[in-house]
Protein backbone atom coordinates (compact mmCIF):
# COMPACT_ATOMS: atom_id res chain seq x y z
CA UNK A 1 0.00 0.00 0.00
CA UNK A 2 2.69 2.55 0.90
CA UNK A 3 4.12 1.38 -2.18
CA UNK A 4 1.79 2.51 -4.97
CA UNK A 5 1.16 5.97 -2.76
CA UNK A 6 4.98 6.19 -3.00
CA UNK A 7 4.71 5.84 -6.82
CA UNK A 8 1.63 7.98 -7.45
CA UNK A 9 3.43 10.92 -5.48
CA UNK A 10 6.38 10.19 -7.79
CA UNK A 11 4.82 10.34 -11.22
CA UNK A 12 2.43 13.37 -10.12
CA UNK A 13 5.88 15.42 -9.14
CA UNK A 14 7.42 14.53 -12.49
CA UNK A 15 4.25 15.79 -14.87
CA UNK A 16 4.50 18.94 -12.71
CA UNK A 17 8.01 19.16 -13.15
CA UNK A 18 7.87 18.30 -17.18
CA UNK A 19 5.12 21.55 -17.30
CA UNK A 20 6.87 24.03 -14.81
CA UNK A 21 10.08 23.39 -16.99
CA UNK A 22 8.21 23.81 -20.35
CA UNK A 23 9.92 26.45 -22.90
CA UNK A 24 8.37 30.22 -21.90
CA UNK A 25 7.54 31.00 -25.32
CA UNK A 26 5.35 27.30 -25.61
CA UNK A 27 1.55 26.83 -24.61
CA UNK A 28 1.05 25.59 -21.04
CA UNK A 29 -1.69 22.93 -20.08
CA UNK A 30 -2.52 24.46 -17.29
CA UNK A 31 -2.70 28.29 -18.38
CA UNK A 32 -0.65 30.82 -19.93
CA UNK A 33 0.28 34.01 -18.49
CA UNK A 34 4.04 34.83 -20.68
CA UNK A 35 4.47 38.30 -22.78
CA UNK A 36 2.53 39.12 -25.23
CA UNK A 37 3.95 37.60 -29.20
CA UNK A 38 6.32 35.06 -27.36
CA UNK A 39 3.28 32.34 -26.82
CA UNK A 40 2.90 29.49 -29.71
CA UNK A 41 0.22 26.51 -30.28
CA UNK A 42 0.69 24.52 -33.07
CA UNK A 43 3.75 22.61 -35.22
CA UNK A 44 7.33 22.87 -35.56
CA UNK A 45 8.05 20.87 -38.78
CA UNK A 46 6.66 20.29 -42.01
CA UNK A 47 3.09 18.97 -40.72
CA UNK A 48 -0.24 20.65 -41.00
CA UNK A 49 -2.00 21.54 -37.59
CA UNK A 50 -5.23 19.34 -37.68
CA UNK A 51 -8.09 20.00 -34.97
CA UNK A 52 -10.15 17.07 -33.98
CA UNK A 53 -13.97 16.52 -32.26
CA UNK A 54 -15.46 13.27 -31.58
CA UNK A 55 -11.76 11.29 -32.73
CA UNK A 56 -12.93 13.14 -36.74
CA UNK A 57 -10.91 15.99 -38.06
CA UNK A 58 -12.84 19.67 -38.03
CA UNK A 59 -10.22 21.97 -39.41
CA UNK A 60 -6.82 22.40 -40.56
CA UNK A 61 -4.08 25.16 -41.27
CA UNK A 62 -1.41 23.83 -43.81
CA UNK A 63 1.79 24.35 -43.86
CA UNK A 64 1.05 27.49 -46.05
CA UNK A 65 -1.56 28.91 -43.48
CA UNK A 66 -4.07 28.27 -45.40
CA UNK A 67 -7.51 27.08 -43.50
CA UNK A 68 -10.09 24.56 -44.58
CA UNK A 69 -13.18 23.51 -42.77
CA UNK A 70 -14.60 20.56 -44.07
CA UNK A 71 -11.65 19.65 -45.95
CA UNK A 72 -8.24 18.13 -46.03
CA UNK A 73 -6.91 19.77 -48.59
CA UNK A 74 -7.76 23.66 -48.79
CA UNK A 75 -7.72 25.08 -52.16
CA UNK A 76 -4.65 26.63 -53.06
CA UNK A 77 -6.15 29.94 -54.12
CA UNK A 78 -8.38 30.58 -50.65
CA UNK A 79 -7.01 31.42 -47.34
CA UNK A 80 -10.46 29.87 -46.08
CA UNK A 81 -11.84 26.94 -47.94
CA UNK A 82 -15.51 26.18 -46.33
CA UNK A 83 -16.33 23.22 -47.74
CA UNK A 84 -20.30 21.18 -47.07
CA UNK A 85 -23.16 19.95 -49.29
CA UNK A 86 -25.47 20.59 -45.85
CA UNK A 87 -24.46 23.98 -44.43
CA UNK A 88 -24.31 26.99 -45.41
CA UNK A 89 -21.62 30.45 -44.21
CA UNK A 90 -23.86 32.90 -42.01
CA UNK A 91 -22.55 36.12 -41.77
CA UNK A 92 -22.71 39.18 -39.02
CA UNK A 93 -26.62 40.07 -39.10
CA UNK A 94 -27.50 43.61 -37.75
CA UNK A 95 -29.93 45.83 -38.19
CA UNK A 96 -29.43 49.37 -40.55
CA UNK A 97 -28.32 51.40 -37.25
CA UNK A 98 -26.20 48.64 -35.52
CA UNK A 99 -24.51 48.54 -38.89
CA UNK A 100 -23.86 52.51 -38.74
CA UNK A 101 -22.96 52.01 -35.53
CA UNK A 102 -19.83 50.14 -36.64
CA UNK A 103 -16.78 51.97 -35.07
CA UNK A 104 -14.26 52.55 -38.55
CA UNK A 105 -15.05 49.95 -40.99
CA UNK A 106 -12.86 47.90 -42.75
CA UNK A 107 -13.39 48.40 -46.75
CA UNK A 108 -14.62 45.34 -47.62
CA UNK A 109 -16.45 44.55 -44.29
CA UNK A 110 -19.51 42.10 -45.28
CA UNK A 111 -22.53 42.50 -42.91
CA UNK A 112 -26.20 41.27 -43.52
CA UNK A 113 -28.91 43.68 -42.84
CA UNK A 114 -32.24 42.37 -41.30
CA UNK A 115 -34.24 45.65 -41.72
CA UNK A 116 -35.25 47.65 -44.02
CA UNK A 117 -33.62 47.10 -47.84
CA UNK A 118 -32.65 43.64 -46.34
CA UNK A 119 -29.78 41.53 -47.97
CA UNK A 120 -25.79 41.64 -48.06
CA UNK A 121 -23.98 45.35 -47.75
CA UNK A 122 -20.39 45.93 -47.77
CA UNK A 123 -18.25 48.90 -46.81
CA UNK A 124 -16.27 50.79 -49.16
CA UNK A 125 -16.34 54.35 -47.51
CA UNK A 126 -19.73 53.92 -47.63
CA UNK A 127 -22.12 51.11 -47.07
CA UNK A 128 -23.68 49.13 -50.28
CA UNK A 129 -25.79 47.13 -51.08
CA UNK A 130 -24.63 44.06 -52.83
CA UNK A 131 -28.42 42.67 -54.45
CA UNK A 132 -31.42 42.74 -52.97
CA UNK A 133 -33.62 40.44 -50.75
CA UNK A 134 -35.47 38.62 -53.74
CA UNK A 135 -39.60 38.11 -53.45
CA UNK A 136 -39.47 34.08 -53.47
CA UNK A 137 -36.29 32.11 -53.27
CA UNK A 138 -36.83 29.83 -56.01
CA UNK A 139 -34.48 30.68 -59.14
CA UNK A 140 -33.90 29.74 -61.89
CA UNK A 141 -30.03 29.92 -62.82
CA UNK A 142 -26.73 30.21 -60.62
CA UNK A 143 -24.63 33.39 -62.12
CA UNK A 144 -23.08 35.31 -59.65
CA UNK A 145 -21.74 37.98 -62.17
CA UNK A 146 -24.30 40.10 -61.87
CA UNK A 147 -23.18 41.18 -58.55
CA UNK A 148 -21.85 44.93 -58.43
CA UNK A 149 -18.53 43.28 -57.31
CA UNK A 150 -18.73 39.48 -57.25
CA UNK A 151 -18.07 37.71 -54.43
CA UNK A 152 -18.50 33.77 -53.16
CA UNK A 153 -21.76 34.07 -52.52
CA UNK A 154 -23.89 30.86 -52.87
CA UNK A 155 -25.14 30.80 -56.74
CA UNK A 156 -28.74 30.44 -55.72
CA UNK A 157 -29.46 33.46 -54.17
CA UNK A 158 -28.97 35.37 -57.51
CA UNK A 159 -30.59 35.23 -61.07
CA UNK A 160 -28.86 34.14 -64.02
CA UNK A 161 -28.37 33.46 -67.27
CA UNK A 162 -29.63 30.95 -69.77
CA UNK A 163 -33.33 30.72 -68.37
CA UNK A 164 -35.49 30.20 -71.51
CA UNK A 165 -38.50 28.42 -70.74
CA UNK A 166 -41.89 27.39 -71.87
CA UNK A 167 -43.53 31.29 -71.90
CA UNK A 168 -40.47 32.14 -74.53
CA UNK A 169 -39.10 34.44 -72.19
CA UNK A 170 -35.24 36.10 -73.23
CA UNK A 171 -33.20 38.07 -71.04
CA UNK A 172 -32.71 41.58 -72.09
CA UNK A 173 -30.39 42.61 -69.23
CA UNK A 174 -28.11 41.67 -66.57
CA UNK A 175 -28.89 38.07 -65.33
CA UNK A 176 -32.68 38.55 -66.78
CA UNK A 177 -35.64 36.56 -65.57
CA UNK A 178 -35.84 34.74 -62.47
CA UNK A 179 -38.80 32.20 -61.43
CA UNK A 180 -41.51 33.21 -58.68
CA UNK A 181 -44.63 31.10 -59.93
CA UNK A 182 -43.89 32.39 -63.52
CA UNK A 183 -41.01 34.32 -65.94
CA UNK A 184 -40.69 37.71 -64.89
CA UNK A 185 -38.27 39.90 -66.94
CA UNK A 186 -36.08 41.58 -65.21
CA UNK A 187 -32.86 42.83 -64.21
CA UNK A 188 -30.51 44.29 -61.12
CA UNK A 189 -33.32 45.40 -58.55
CA UNK A 190 -35.94 43.79 -60.48
CA UNK A 191 -39.22 44.01 -58.07
CA UNK A 192 -36.96 45.72 -55.17
CA UNK A 193 -39.06 45.12 -52.30
CA UNK A 194 -41.64 43.16 -53.49
CA UNK A 195 -44.11 46.55 -55.05
CA UNK A 196 -46.78 45.46 -57.29
CA UNK A 197 -46.38 46.80 -60.97
CA UNK A 198 -42.79 48.10 -60.46
CA UNK A 199 -40.06 46.71 -63.21
CA UNK A 200 -36.48 47.83 -62.51
CA UNK A 201 -33.71 47.39 -64.70
CA UNK A 202 -30.14 48.47 -64.19
CA UNK A 203 -27.64 48.82 -61.28
CA UNK A 204 -29.64 50.71 -57.88
CA UNK A 205 -32.60 51.38 -60.35
CA UNK A 206 -35.33 51.79 -57.96
CA UNK A 207 -33.37 50.42 -55.06
CA UNK A 208 -35.60 52.47 -52.38
CA UNK A 209 -39.19 52.18 -53.90
CA UNK A 210 -41.56 51.99 -51.67
CA UNK A 211 -44.34 53.05 -55.06
CA UNK A 212 -46.68 51.12 -57.03
CA UNK A 213 -46.59 51.26 -60.72
CA UNK A 214 -42.88 52.55 -61.30
CA UNK A 215 -40.53 51.57 -64.67
CA UNK A 216 -36.83 52.16 -63.96
CA UNK A 217 -34.07 51.54 -67.36
CA UNK A 218 -30.95 52.36 -66.71
CA UNK A 219 -27.93 53.22 -63.59
CA UNK A 220 -29.60 54.98 -60.57
CA UNK A 221 -33.04 55.36 -62.50
CA UNK A 222 -35.74 56.59 -59.64
CA UNK A 223 -32.53 55.64 -57.22
CA UNK A 224 -34.09 57.72 -54.50
CA UNK A 225 -38.32 57.00 -55.23
CA UNK A 226 -39.73 56.22 -52.23
CA UNK A 227 -43.36 56.68 -52.54
CA UNK A 228 -43.50 57.94 -55.50
CA UNK A 229 -45.76 56.13 -58.23
CA UNK A 230 -46.52 55.62 -62.34
CA UNK A 231 -43.60 56.94 -62.81
CA UNK A 232 -41.19 55.87 -66.05
CA UNK A 233 -37.50 56.73 -65.97
CA UNK A 234 -35.37 55.21 -68.65
CA UNK A 235 -31.43 56.58 -68.81
CA UNK A 236 -28.75 57.00 -66.56
CA UNK A 237 -30.27 58.67 -63.63
CA UNK A 238 -33.07 59.77 -65.04
CA UNK A 239 -35.15 60.88 -62.55
CA UNK A 240 -32.62 60.43 -60.01
CA UNK A 241 -33.51 62.73 -57.22
CA UNK A 242 -37.23 61.69 -57.13
CA UNK A 243 -38.94 60.71 -54.03
CA UNK A 244 -42.99 61.18 -53.85
CA UNK A 245 -43.09 62.29 -57.41
CA UNK A 246 -46.01 60.72 -59.69
CA UNK A 247 -46.83 59.85 -62.81
CA UNK A 248 -43.72 61.52 -64.57
CA UNK A 249 -41.93 60.51 -67.86
CA UNK A 250 -37.91 60.81 -68.27
CA UNK A 251 -36.43 59.81 -71.10
CA UNK A 252 -32.48 60.11 -71.38
CA UNK A 253 -29.42 60.85 -69.39
CA UNK A 254 -30.33 62.49 -65.99
CA UNK A 255 -33.79 64.04 -67.86
CA UNK A 256 -36.09 65.28 -64.81
CA UNK A 257 -32.90 64.20 -62.78
CA UNK A 258 -33.65 67.11 -59.85
CA UNK A 259 -37.12 66.22 -59.57
CA UNK A 260 -38.06 65.25 -56.17
CA UNK A 261 -42.09 65.47 -55.69
CA UNK A 262 -43.13 67.22 -59.14
CA UNK A 263 -45.86 64.99 -60.92
CA UNK A 264 -47.22 64.69 -64.20
CA UNK A 265 -44.01 66.02 -66.09
CA UNK A 266 -42.33 64.58 -69.69
CA UNK A 267 -38.99 64.85 -70.34
CA UNK A 268 -37.40 63.37 -73.38
CA UNK A 269 -33.60 64.42 -73.83
CA UNK A 270 -30.46 64.45 -71.97
CA UNK A 271 -30.79 66.55 -68.81
CA UNK A 272 -33.62 67.53 -70.00
CA UNK A 273 -36.09 69.65 -67.30
CA UNK A 274 -33.20 68.39 -64.87
CA UNK A 275 -32.71 71.08 -62.41
CA UNK A 276 -36.73 71.16 -61.64
CA UNK A 277 -37.67 70.32 -57.87
CA UNK A 278 -41.16 71.11 -57.58
CA UNK A 279 -42.29 71.41 -61.07
CA UNK A 280 -45.58 70.34 -62.72
CA UNK A 281 -46.84 69.29 -65.78
CA UNK A 282 -44.19 70.77 -67.88
CA UNK A 283 -42.92 69.01 -71.12
CA UNK A 284 -39.07 68.96 -72.30
CA UNK A 285 -38.33 67.22 -75.23
CA UNK A 286 -34.94 67.88 -76.73
CA UNK A 287 -31.08 68.30 -75.22
CA UNK A 288 -31.18 70.36 -72.53
CA UNK A 289 -34.87 71.56 -72.91
CA UNK A 290 -35.92 73.62 -70.01
CA UNK A 291 -32.87 73.10 -67.93
CA UNK A 292 -33.48 75.52 -65.02
CA UNK A 293 -37.14 75.23 -65.23
CA UNK A 294 -38.55 76.38 -61.62
CA UNK A 295 -42.33 76.70 -63.40
CA UNK A 296 -45.02 74.82 -64.39
CA UNK A 297 -47.51 74.23 -67.25
CA UNK A 298 -44.73 74.77 -69.84
CA UNK A 299 -44.08 73.29 -72.95
CA UNK A 300 -40.56 73.34 -75.00
CA UNK A 301 -39.21 71.35 -77.76
CA UNK A 302 -35.91 71.67 -79.41
CA UNK A 303 -32.59 71.63 -78.36
CA UNK A 304 -32.21 73.99 -75.54
CA UNK A 305 -35.55 75.52 -75.64
CA UNK A 306 -36.37 77.57 -72.44
CA UNK A 307 -33.32 76.48 -71.14
CA UNK A 308 -33.10 79.05 -68.75
CA UNK A 309 -36.96 79.65 -67.91
CA UNK A 310 -37.29 79.51 -63.76
CA UNK A 311 -40.44 81.02 -62.56
CA UNK A 312 -42.48 81.06 -66.04
CA UNK A 313 -45.45 79.71 -66.41
CA UNK A 314 -47.82 78.76 -69.16
CA UNK A 315 -45.29 79.17 -72.22
CA UNK A 316 -44.64 77.19 -75.10
CA UNK A 317 -41.81 76.96 -77.30
CA UNK A 318 -40.52 75.36 -80.11
CA UNK A 319 -37.57 75.49 -82.08
CA UNK A 320 -33.94 75.17 -81.39
CA UNK A 321 -32.91 77.52 -78.68
CA UNK A 322 -36.72 78.92 -78.79
CA UNK A 323 -36.97 81.53 -75.72
CA UNK A 324 -33.76 79.68 -74.26
CA UNK A 325 -33.17 83.28 -72.11
CA UNK A 326 -37.03 83.68 -70.91
CA UNK A 327 -36.81 83.43 -66.76
CA UNK A 328 -39.97 85.02 -66.14
CA UNK A 329 -42.26 85.91 -69.04
CA UNK A 330 -46.13 83.83 -69.26
CA UNK A 331 -48.00 83.11 -71.65
CA UNK A 332 -45.80 83.32 -74.36
CA UNK A 333 -45.82 80.91 -77.68
CA UNK A 334 -42.61 80.98 -79.83
CA UNK A 335 -42.51 78.81 -82.56
CA UNK A 336 -38.67 79.03 -84.62
CA UNK A 337 -34.77 78.65 -84.62
CA UNK A 338 -34.81 81.43 -81.96
CA UNK A 339 -37.63 82.71 -81.92
CA UNK A 340 -37.94 85.24 -78.41
CA UNK A 341 -35.11 83.96 -77.25
CA UNK A 342 -34.06 86.95 -74.89
CA UNK A 343 -37.95 87.08 -74.06
CA UNK A 344 -39.06 87.69 -70.57
CA UNK A 345 -42.12 89.49 -71.27
CA UNK A 346 -45.93 88.33 -71.23
CA UNK A 347 -48.70 87.43 -73.63
CA UNK A 348 -46.50 87.54 -76.57
CA UNK A 349 -46.64 84.75 -79.90
CA UNK A 350 -43.61 84.53 -82.46
CA UNK A 351 -43.58 82.53 -85.10
CA UNK A 352 -40.33 82.56 -88.02
CA UNK A 353 -36.85 82.04 -87.37
CA UNK A 354 -35.04 84.93 -85.43
CA UNK A 355 -38.71 86.59 -84.89
CA UNK A 356 -38.92 88.88 -81.87
CA UNK A 357 -35.33 87.54 -81.32
CA UNK A 358 -34.37 90.32 -79.10
CA UNK A 359 -37.71 91.38 -76.87
CA UNK A 360 -36.77 91.09 -73.60
CA UNK A 361 -39.58 93.30 -71.87
CA UNK A 362 -42.42 94.02 -74.22
CA UNK A 363 -45.64 91.80 -73.99
CA UNK A 364 -49.07 91.54 -76.45
CA UNK A 365 -46.77 91.30 -79.67
CA UNK A 366 -47.65 88.87 -82.50
CA UNK A 367 -44.70 88.66 -84.65
CA UNK A 368 -45.47 85.96 -87.95
CA UNK A 369 -42.01 85.61 -90.29
CA UNK A 370 -38.59 85.00 -90.43
CA UNK A 371 -36.72 88.01 -88.53
CA UNK A 372 -40.21 89.71 -88.31
CA UNK A 373 -39.95 92.49 -84.96
CA UNK A 374 -36.28 91.21 -84.54
CA UNK A 375 -34.76 94.02 -83.31
CA UNK A 376 -37.98 94.58 -80.69
CA UNK A 377 -36.66 94.83 -77.08
CA UNK A 378 -39.04 96.91 -75.20
CA UNK A 379 -41.86 97.59 -77.56
CA UNK A 380 -45.89 96.02 -76.62
CA UNK A 381 -49.08 95.67 -78.44
CA UNK A 382 -47.38 95.36 -81.87
CA UNK A 383 -48.50 93.35 -85.06
CA UNK A 384 -45.74 92.17 -87.38
CA UNK A 385 -46.72 89.69 -90.27
CA UNK A 386 -44.09 88.91 -92.97
CA UNK A 387 -40.84 88.15 -93.76
CA UNK A 388 -38.57 91.12 -91.60
CA UNK A 389 -41.49 92.44 -91.22
CA UNK A 390 -41.18 95.61 -88.16
CA UNK A 391 -37.19 94.69 -88.65
CA UNK A 392 -35.90 98.24 -88.04
CA UNK A 393 -37.48 99.21 -84.40
CA UNK A 394 -35.70 98.69 -80.60
CA UNK A 395 -39.19 100.10 -78.97
CA UNK A 396 -42.10 100.17 -81.24
CA UNK A 397 -45.67 100.52 -79.36
CA UNK A 398 -48.69 99.53 -80.72
CA UNK A 399 -47.76 99.03 -84.33
CA UNK A 400 -49.28 96.99 -87.37
CA UNK A 401 -46.95 96.07 -89.90
CA UNK A 402 -48.59 93.47 -92.70
CA UNK A 403 -45.91 92.63 -95.55
CA UNK A 404 -42.52 91.38 -96.51
CA UNK A 405 -40.11 93.93 -94.97
CA UNK A 406 -43.03 96.56 -94.10
CA UNK A 407 -42.08 98.41 -91.25
CA UNK A 408 -41.22 101.65 -90.06
CA UNK A 409 -37.92 104.07 -90.72
CA UNK A 410 -37.65 105.02 -86.99
CA UNK A 411 -36.93 103.22 -83.49
CA UNK A 412 -39.34 104.68 -81.60
CA UNK A 413 -42.78 104.77 -83.29
CA UNK A 414 -46.03 104.54 -81.76
CA UNK A 415 -49.57 103.93 -82.87
CA UNK A 416 -48.28 103.45 -86.84
CA UNK A 417 -49.84 100.76 -89.49
CA UNK A 418 -48.08 99.57 -92.66
CA UNK A 419 -48.89 97.96 -95.06
CA UNK A 420 -47.82 95.97 -98.10
CA UNK A 421 -44.62 94.96 -98.92
CA UNK A 422 -41.68 97.61 -98.34
CA UNK A 423 -44.08 99.68 -96.63
CA UNK A 424 -42.98 101.94 -94.79
CA UNK A 425 -44.27 104.19 -91.39
CA UNK A 426 -42.05 107.83 -91.43
CA UNK A 427 -43.59 108.83 -87.70
CA UNK A 428 -45.97 107.89 -85.12
CA UNK A 429 -50.14 108.07 -85.44
CA UNK A 430 -49.37 107.53 -89.27
CA UNK A 431 -51.14 104.87 -92.08
CA UNK A 432 -49.27 103.80 -94.99
CA UNK A 433 -50.55 101.69 -97.41
CA UNK A 434 -48.39 100.45 -100.46
CA UNK A 435 -44.76 101.31 -101.18
CA UNK A 436 -43.07 103.88 -103.36
CA UNK A 437 -43.46 102.15 -106.98
CA UNK A 438 -47.15 101.17 -106.66
CA UNK A 439 -49.13 103.70 -109.39
CA UNK A 440 -52.38 103.34 -108.04
CA UNK A 441 -54.76 102.54 -105.08
CA UNK A 442 -58.12 102.61 -105.53
CA UNK A 443 -61.86 101.17 -105.51
CA UNK A 444 -65.45 101.65 -106.64
CA UNK A 445 -65.84 104.23 -104.13
CA UNK A 446 -64.55 106.97 -103.33
CA UNK A 447 -62.72 107.34 -99.44
CA UNK A 448 -64.88 108.40 -96.76
CA UNK A 449 -63.72 110.72 -94.20
CA UNK A 450 -66.00 111.56 -91.04
CA UNK A 451 -67.10 114.72 -90.71
CA UNK A 452 -70.05 115.25 -88.08
CA UNK A 453 -71.05 118.20 -86.84
CA UNK A 454 -71.73 117.21 -83.65
CA UNK A 455 -67.97 116.08 -82.86
CA UNK A 456 -66.49 119.37 -84.26
CA UNK A 457 -65.97 122.25 -82.00
CA UNK A 458 -65.00 126.25 -82.14
CA UNK A 459 -65.98 126.49 -85.91
CA UNK A 460 -65.24 129.15 -87.80
CA UNK A 461 -66.11 130.83 -91.21
CA UNK A 462 -62.16 132.21 -91.36
CA UNK A 463 -61.08 130.12 -94.31
CA UNK A 464 -59.60 132.48 -97.07
CA UNK A 465 -61.08 131.31 -100.47
CA UNK A 466 -60.02 132.50 -104.14
CA UNK A 467 -56.88 135.00 -102.25
CA UNK A 468 -55.60 131.95 -101.00
CA UNK A 469 -55.90 129.82 -104.38
CA UNK A 470 -54.29 132.43 -106.63
CA UNK A 471 -51.10 131.25 -104.29
CA UNK A 472 -50.68 128.01 -105.05
CA UNK A 473 -48.60 127.13 -108.30
CA UNK A 474 -50.19 123.69 -109.81
CA UNK A 475 -47.32 121.48 -110.80
CA UNK A 476 -46.34 118.57 -113.01
CA UNK A 477 -43.60 116.30 -112.13
CA UNK A 478 -42.25 112.93 -111.89
CA UNK A 479 -40.72 111.00 -108.63
CA UNK A 480 -37.73 110.91 -107.98
CA UNK A 481 -37.81 107.23 -106.85
CA UNK A 482 -33.90 106.51 -106.31
CA UNK A 483 -33.91 109.51 -103.89
CA UNK A 484 -36.91 108.44 -102.24
CA UNK A 485 -35.65 105.07 -101.86
CA UNK A 486 -32.30 106.37 -100.20
CA UNK A 487 -34.14 108.09 -97.68
CA UNK A 488 -36.62 105.39 -97.03
CA UNK A 489 -33.71 102.95 -96.71
CA UNK A 490 -31.91 102.24 -93.36
CA UNK A 491 -28.69 100.85 -92.58
CA UNK A 492 -29.25 96.83 -92.02
CA UNK A 493 -28.24 96.16 -89.32
CA UNK A 494 -29.29 94.09 -85.91
CA UNK A 495 -28.88 95.29 -82.76
CA UNK A 496 -27.37 92.50 -80.66
CA UNK A 497 -28.21 92.08 -77.23
CA UNK A 498 -26.95 89.13 -74.46
CA UNK A 499 -25.41 86.46 -75.25
CA UNK A 500 -26.53 83.16 -77.73
CA UNK A 501 -26.81 79.91 -76.23
CA UNK A 502 -24.43 77.16 -77.38
CA UNK A 503 -24.84 75.96 -80.72
CA UNK A 504 -26.85 78.94 -82.02
CA UNK A 505 -26.08 80.96 -84.65
CA UNK A 506 -26.85 84.31 -84.97
CA UNK A 507 -29.45 86.15 -87.00
CA UNK A 508 -27.94 87.98 -89.84
CA UNK A 509 -29.20 90.32 -92.28
CA UNK A 510 -29.73 89.07 -95.57
CA UNK A 511 -28.56 91.43 -98.82
CA UNK A 512 -31.32 93.25 -99.91
CA UNK A 513 -31.52 92.10 -103.71
CA UNK A 514 -34.32 93.73 -105.82
CA UNK A 515 -36.17 91.38 -108.60
CA UNK A 516 -36.37 92.33 -111.91
CA UNK A 517 -39.89 93.01 -111.48
CA UNK A 518 -39.17 95.68 -109.11
CA UNK A 519 -36.68 96.91 -111.10
CA UNK A 520 -38.98 97.38 -113.94
CA UNK A 521 -41.75 98.76 -111.53
CA UNK A 522 -39.31 101.59 -110.29
CA UNK A 523 -38.09 102.81 -113.50
CA UNK A 524 -41.54 102.69 -114.59
CA UNK A 525 -42.86 104.78 -112.25
CA UNK A 526 -39.57 107.35 -112.01
CA UNK A 527 -41.63 107.91 -115.55
CA UNK A 528 -45.04 108.97 -114.83
CA UNK A 529 -46.09 112.69 -114.62
CA UNK A 530 -48.06 113.44 -112.25
CA UNK A 531 -50.02 116.73 -111.54
CA UNK A 532 -50.11 118.12 -107.72
CA UNK A 533 -48.87 121.33 -105.81
CA UNK A 534 -45.49 121.05 -103.73
CA UNK A 535 -46.23 120.69 -100.20
CA UNK A 536 -43.56 123.12 -98.83
CA UNK A 537 -45.31 125.88 -100.99
CA UNK A 538 -48.30 125.09 -99.95
CA UNK A 539 -47.45 125.92 -96.36
CA UNK A 540 -45.53 128.71 -97.13
CA UNK A 541 -48.94 130.49 -98.94
CA UNK A 542 -50.94 129.31 -96.05
CA UNK A 543 -48.28 130.73 -93.53
CA UNK A 544 -47.92 134.39 -95.85
CA UNK A 545 -51.96 134.67 -95.31
CA UNK A 546 -51.44 133.58 -91.36
CA UNK A 547 -53.70 130.75 -92.29
CA UNK A 548 -53.17 127.27 -90.05
CA UNK A 549 -54.03 125.39 -93.10
CA UNK A 550 -54.59 122.03 -91.95
CA UNK A 551 -53.83 120.71 -95.64
CA UNK A 552 -50.35 119.96 -95.21
CA UNK A 553 -49.19 116.79 -93.62
CA UNK A 554 -45.88 118.44 -92.12
CA UNK A 555 -42.71 116.49 -91.12
CA UNK A 556 -43.11 115.22 -87.46
CA UNK A 557 -38.95 114.16 -87.24
CA UNK A 558 -36.44 114.11 -89.33
CA UNK A 559 -36.89 111.24 -91.17
CA UNK A 560 -40.49 112.01 -91.83
CA UNK A 561 -41.83 113.23 -95.81
CA UNK A 562 -44.32 116.66 -96.45
CA UNK A 563 -47.58 115.35 -97.28
CA UNK A 564 -50.54 117.40 -99.30
CA UNK A 565 -53.80 116.21 -98.03
CA UNK A 566 -56.38 116.25 -100.64
CA UNK A 567 -59.48 115.68 -98.95
CA UNK A 568 -60.55 118.01 -96.75
CA UNK A 569 -63.44 117.66 -94.66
Amino acid sequence: MKKRLLASLLLAALTSLSIVSAEAQDWRLDGNNDAVGIMKLGTTNNQPLRIYTSNAERMRIDIMGRIGMGTTAPNASAILDLTSTSRGLLTPRMTAAQRNAIAAPANGLLVYQTDGVRGFYYFDATWKAITPTPSSAAFANTSLSNLVHPTAVNADLLPGVGNIRDLGSVPLSWRALYLNDALYLNGLRFLHGDISGNTFTGIHSGISTTGNNNTGNGFHSLYNNTSGGGNVALGYSSLLSNTVGDNNIAIGTSALGSNTDGFENIAIGGNASFSGVSTTRNIAIGYEALYNNQGQSNMAVGHRAMYNNQSGEINSAFGFGAMSDNTEGWFNSAFGYGAMTLNNGTSNTAVGAYSLFYNQAGSNNVSLGYQSLINSATGSNNTAVGSSAGFHGTDLNAVTFIGAGSGSAMDNVFNATAIGAQAQVTASNQVRIGNDVVTSIGGYVNWTNLSDGRFKKNMKEDVPGLEFITKLRPVTYTLDIEGLEKALDRPSAITARGSLQKGMRAPVMQAKKLSQEEIAARQAKSMVIHTGFVAQEVEKAAKEMKYDFSGVDAPKNNEDFYAVIHSIC
